[in-house]
């Protein structure tokens, strides 16, 4: 008998099950997402991380996950430099354009700077703010024309 289980703090290889599963049926209906996922992290001369990005790419998109910076780097263009390579790295893979999504808005100011373009909103998220759904055109083709430019209302 089968039962549903919820369970905070998954096990790692727990969820690496559901993530081989979902790429494979995935793939087996839109084809191989030749997944990669990476970071590209700032460090100092001992190593220590003092930012960083994690992202994947997948189907021939780059998807922002994190993008984090210590405060006291901040404003000094280390985030445009990581978000530049990740870009980088996406395009010598192949990808032709790129999305991300956030609610922070000193983050919603940099994706702007680097040539995102608000595809969505979902309003109330968190509460009282807004989550901004983001894309860019890499390469040479227009990927962005049939996105939805719509904000979300949650009714909140």
């Amino acid at each position: 008998m089968l039962h549903i289980v919820l369970e905070h703090d998954p096990a790692v290889e727990d969820q690496r099950v559901i993530d081989e599963g979902f790429l494979t049926a995935q793939a087996d209906r839109v084809g191989d997402p030749h997944l990669d996922v990476f970071a590209c992290f700032l460090r100092d001369e001992r190593r220590q991380i003092h930012g960083g990005l994690l992202g994947r790419l997948w189907w021939r998109w780059l998807y922002v996950e994190r993008l984090w910076l210590a405060p006291a780097l901040r404003g000094r263009g280390h985030g445009r430099h990581l978000l530049e390579r990740a870009e980088t790295h996406a395009r010598q893979a192949g990808c032709g354009a790129a999305f991300v999504d956030t609610f922070d808005p000193t983050a919603l100011a940099l994706y702007r700077r680097c040539g995102y373009e608000t595809v969505a909103e979902l309003a109330d998220f968190p509460p009282g703010q807004r989550q901004y759904f983001l894309a860019k055109t890499l390469g040479p083709a227009d990927r962005l024309i049939g996105l939805v430019r719509e904000p979300i209302d949650t009714g909140g």
